[in-house]
């Protein structure tokens, strides 16, 4: 993990950052274990992050063959088998 200051200093070197950019890092690797039950990313799961008045970045979690197969695009709390509503 680095603080802020590595992370910028790191990313500029390959890319121009301008003002008002956002850097998006994630988590550590591993928390999911921590999760009541256990909640693991897989293959077709799809990672949303939205942000008012920019819009939203929608990434999907592949195999390591990188395909992934048909999915509905949904936050992980509204899938079937999540305790919540199917989609």
């Amino acid at each position: 993990m680095f603080d802020v200051a590595t992370l910028v200093s790191v990313l500029s070197e390959a890319f121009t950052l301008q003002a008002g950019d956002i850097i998006v890092t994630g988590t550590p690797s591993g928390v999911g274990f921590a999760r009541k039950p256990p909640l693991w990313m897989k293959p077709g799961d799809v990672c949303e992050v939205e942000m008012d008045g920019l819009g939203v970045l929608r990434n999907a979690v592949v195999d390591q063959e990188g395909v992934a197969g048909p999915f509905a695009v949904a936050p992980l709390s509204q899938r079937p088998g999540t305790g919540a509503r199917p989609v």
